[in-house]
């Protein structure tokens, strides 16, 4: 059960991801624009991390946490790497503070999804469980955020 919450949290925390031609200098973007190539990003992210929850989902029952750690981590890096790109991208000026929020909601996410890497690599289940408690609520938050925004792609990230 345990397996099946960390492949699903893979592909929650990953919808957004890194393409490398963030806009980060000049004017900012307008709301289409910035909705446009985020979305793009978060689909390019997506299809990079849908790998990890896949492994995830195939491992046997019983394999040993490094394992799934190091999957995890694989998935976490290519999330990491997906916001910074977002993050590079520039909002428009009207809506810094939406995309700001937007942005926190996720850091908190992945502060969260860290935490449970690191219980399942120490093999404590009880407090994995509470971080994947902590982080559906901070998911939920982030769906919300980007569905007001106006996100297609990056509701999931």
């Amino acid at each position: 059960m345990l397996l099946a919450a960390l492949g699903s949290a893979v592909l929650v925390i990953a919808a957004c991801g890194d393409d490398g031609d963030s806009v980060s200098a000049g004017k900012p973007l307008t709301k289409a624009q910035y909705i446009g190539q985020a979305d793009r990003i978060c689909r390019e992210v997506e299809a990079s991390t849908k790998t990890y929850s896949d492994q995830v989902d195939k491992l046997p029952a019983g394999a040993g946490p490094e394992r799934i750690g190091s999957i995890l981590d694989g998935g976490l890096a290519q999330t990491r790497k997906g916001v910074e790109r977002l993050k590079a991208l520039r909002a428009p000026s009207e809506d810094k503070a939406t995309v700001e929020a937007y942005f926190a909601s996720i850091d908190k996410a992945i502060v969260a999804y860290e935490g449970l890497v690191q219980a399942v690599r120490a093999k404590d289940e009880a407090k994995a469980r509470r971080y994947a408690e902590q982080a559906d609520p901070l998911f939920d938050e982030q769906r919300r955020l980007s569905t007001r925004y106006g996100f297609k792609q990056c509701r999931s990230l």
